[in-house]
């Protein structure tokens, strides 16, 4: 797990420790808030929700911080960003600044097999990603497919399938790719370890940095979420 690093500290802390240049594509998917009376009251009966770890990242928040990688990368580079549908003109109206460095080229789609999350009249049975470029570059792997069918996971987790095609567009065999908001699955660390990818990222929250790191070590979500359980890996 030489390659793996997942830390567990504040994203502006981990941004401010990676040297400039060295990451070869960013895969966000941030803890989204959600304001609304209604959605408070959704969001807080979810145990374990990620937004209730990031109470100060908006969308301008996020904004920020992920403008601020723009430098961390490469000439030629790839920014992923995972959001719901809901939340898809808070995003654009926080990069619609002159600040905002990434240019938008594309996007795609995780279509939920078995089960619904947050919507607004529409049942929210998808998620979408959006994906930036700096410079010209090219999909590491070839070009992937923009639609992925496969069953909701855990809280927030997103399925291998769908970081696979992530994960063969930013990097390279080898490639450093940067996690902002890594959450308590590991999911796109232990896609990059699967796939010969470096890896680096962040959960702020100590409980769910542990889990990630028990899943990581193999532990399945069940066994990594279990209170008080000693890691069977010692």
């Amino acid at each position: 797990m030489n390659d793996i690093d997942l830390r567990c500290c504040d994203v502006r802390d981990l941004l401010a420790d990676v040297e400039p240049g060295s990451v070869a594509g960013v895969i966000a998917d941030p803890p989204w808030k959600y304001g609304s009376p209604r959605e408070a009251k959704t969001i807080a009966g979810l145990a374990g929700c990620a937004s209730s770890h990031y109470d100060e990242q908006q969308g301008a928040a996020i904004a920020h911080h992920l403008a601020s990688t723009f430098h961390l990368c490469g000439s030629d580079a790839y920014l992923a960003v995972w959001l719901t549908w809901p939340k898809l003109l808070d995003w654009h109206e926080a990069t619609a600044g002159e600040h905002w460095p990434w240019r938008y080229v594309t996007g795609g789609a995780w279509c939920k097999s078995n089960g619904f999350g947050i919507g607004y009249h529409h049942a929210g049975d998808s998620e979408l990603w959006l994906l930036y470029v700096k410079g010209s570059p090219r999909p590491a792997d070839g070009r992937q497919t923009n639609g992925i069918t496969a069953p909701r996971l855990g809280h927030s987790e997103k399925p291998q399938d769908a970081l696979d095609v992530l994960v063969k567009t930013v990097a390279p065999a080898g490639g450093l790719v940067l996690d902002p908001y890594a959450g308590e699955s590991a999911s796109l660390a232990r896609c990059c370890r699967r796939l010969g990818r470096r890896y680096i990222g962040a959960e702020i929250d100590p409980d769910r940095h542990a889990r990630a790191l028990r899943r990581l070590n193999g532990e399945s979500a069940k066994q990594a979420t279990m209170v008080g359980q000693e890691t069977l890996f010692g």
